[in-house]
């Protein structure tokens, strides 16, 4: 049993009470960080590598936009849908043509049934590349009328990241996919010149602070310190006559957009669905006859592309002429 001088934490030697204030943090949870990090010292040290950190990424992907973080894609688009609704700005969701992720579909309507509605909405929330068809949405039609958000969690840091962000006001995406940077943050990113900015700016800051992992910011701003960080994807895929003659042949189709570092194929066959998922290391599309395959090269060069046609043309002939032989 523990005495009251435990209790009180007592030091026997001074009899005096220690005092450990975690009304701000606990100090057994800075520890690892040494004792100049206790109590609002941590916030303070926090604040200043959360700028840093968002001045590097600002420089590398968006300059033209504010940024923010946020843990993953779905905490940024929750946050800015709730920032909508609090500063009253009508949305417009095209829920067609899988077009989003299918976890958001209830999310969605959700917010249709409490948003604000009106026949010409402030914001069109769209998704750039669909994880479930491979789709390619064209953003230059739909930018310049109102706010344009888009989910750009397959498109951001890959061959698609300048048309993301030429045509974005608002975009959202992990630093886990494309990237490569780390698990645990993402970015909502808004263009400073945009007229809503500041409105949602406001709401924005507020959800995005508080305490944070300090170690996950040390981990991110290592990564973004390297001379030349290599966190741009820039692998794609030319689907050519004679890989889209191979995969028919073979009862397989291409239904994704080309030019892209992701191929969405659709295959009747289980069984050779499961031999393209093992073959190329990727997991089939849940309720569909669909595997998404995907290919990557890092750089720190967004502009320098990397085409894997020939690589993808010759493991498909592999794969195919082991699978006849087989049977």
């Amino acid at each position: 049993m523990l005495s009251v001088s435990a209790y009180l934490g007592i030091n026997k030697v001074t009899d005096r009470i220690i005092l450990s204030d975690s009304s701000s943090i606990h100090p057994d949870l800075v520890k690892a960080f040494g004792t100049g990090l206790a109590g609002k010292a941590y916030y303070k040290s926090y604040y200043r590598l959360k700028l840093n950190v968002q001045q590097k990424l600002n420089n590398i992907y968006c300059p033209e936009h504010d940024l923010f973080m946020f843990t993953n894609t779905t905490d940024c688009l929750v946050n800015f849908l709730f920032a909508c609704q609090l500063n009253k700005l009508g949305v417009k969701i095209d829920t067609g043509d899988e077009q989003h992720y299918p976890q958001y579909r209830h999310l969605f309507q959700l917010f249709s049934e409490v948003s604000v509605s009106g026949d010409c909405p402030d914001i069109q929330l769209v998704t750039h590349l669909s994880p479930v068809t491979g789709h390619l949405l064209d953003l230059s039609p739909l930018s310049g009328h109102s706010m344009l958000a888009v989910d750009g969690a397959q498109s951001f840091a890959t061959v698609h990241h300048s048309d993301l962000i030429k045509h974005s006001d608002v975009f959202f995406a992990p630093l886990h996919k494309h990237a490569g940077l780390h698990i645990g943050i993402a970015v909502l990113g808004i263009k400073r010149s945009h007229p809503l900015n500041q409105v949602l700016s406001s709401t924005l800051e507020t959800v995005s602070s508080g305490a944070r992992s300090l170690q996950d910011l040390m981990a991110l701003e290592k990564r973004l310190s390297s001379a030349q960080p290599q966190c741009f994807n820039s692998a794609f895929i030319h689907i050519s006559p004679r890989i889209q003659a191979l995969l028919n042949q073979n009862g397989v189709t291409v239904i994704s957009s080309d030019n892209s570092h992701m191929v969405v194929v659709e295959c009747r066959s289980a069984v050779l669905r499961q031999k393209l998922a093992s073959f190329f290391s990727c997991k089939p599309i849940k309720n569909t006859d669909r595997l998404r395959i995907s290919v990557n090269h890092m750089t720190d060069n967004r502009h320098y592309n990397v085409d894997f046609s020939e690589s993808f043309y010759q493991s498909l002939r592999l794969l195919f002429d082991e699978d006849n032989h087989d049977k």
